[in-house]
Parts: C-alpha cells; structure tokens; sequence
C-alpha cells in the first residue's frame, strides 16, 4: 500500500498583499502622533488661564512674545540637531525601536509640558527640544516605508 499525498494547499494570508496599506495606516497614526504631541503647546496657550477673575488686567500674558518664539526655535533646533543622529539610529537599530522610543519620548514631554510651564521656562524650552528631537524621526521612517514597502510594479 501507498501512501495517500494531499496536494499542497496554498497559504492564506489575512491580508494578503495588502499588507503594506495596514502598516501605511499604522505608520501615518504613529507620525501625526508625533506631529500632534509638538502642535499641543499651541493648544495649551490658548487653553492656560492665568487664575484670575473677570476683573484682572485684560494684558495679563502668560507667555511674552519673545518667549512664545522661543518655544517653537527650541523645536525646529531639537530637529535640526537630531536629524543626522536619528538616522543612522534608525539604520542601526531599526524604525520600529527608535520610532516607538522617540514617540513615547514625545509623549512624556507632552504631558510634562503643562508642569514645567507654571514653574520653570527653562524646563519648558527642554522638553520642547526633545519633542524637536522626537519629530526629526518623521522624515527617516517615512523615507525606510517607501523605500521597504513600495510595490515596484506600481512606481
């Protein structure tokens, strides 16, 4: 007696070739995290109050225009610094690690953000610079998805 071979059955994928659109969506939620944790601090300026009643001086500011300035170059130097070291990060250690450190990184900083304001502007222009740091992975993960994932048939 011979034994009975089945044919091979082909695998199933659950997405198939779609794949790499789910980790499009994945990876498009993870960047405009990023992107939103440095857009808060425009949120929190216009949400702090000052602690004062309807009676208080009217050009009560919180922050001086030069300080708001501040808050955003702090941003684009953190980015500007870091780019090049994120990079080679990213080529060592793999997007998936330093994007998830770098996001999570951003995250605290945001959440700190409201703490730091009403004690030290010091700390306030830190956590600014490291959320700068953190968004300069954006371009460098964006460049590995398309350059990993694209379907070259379709370019």
């Amino acid at each position: 007696m011979s034994a009975i071979t089945l044919p091979d059955l082909p695998k199933v994928k659950p997405l198939g070739s779609r794949f790499r659109f789910f980790l499009l969506i994945l990876i498009f939620l993870c960047l405009t995290a990023i992107w939103a944790n440095v857009l808060t601090y425009n949120i929190a300026i216009v949400c702090m109050s000052s602690n004062t009643t309807h009676h208080a001086d009217p050009n009560h500011r919180i922050f001086t225009n030069g300080q708001k300035t501040l808050a955003v170059v702090f941003v684009s130097i953190g980015t500007i610094v870091a780019t090049g070291p994120v990079i080679y990060l990213v080529n060592r250690y793999g997007t998936r690690t330093i994007l998830a450190v770098l996001g999570v990184l951003s995250s605290v900083c945001t959440f700190l953000l409201p703490l730091t304001i009403k004690h030290s502007i010091a700390a306030f222009y830190v956590l600014r610079f490291i959320q700068g740091i953190a968004l300069a992975c954006n371009m460098p993960v964006v460049g590995y998805f398309t350059e990993r994932w694209t379907y070259y048939k379709q370019v």
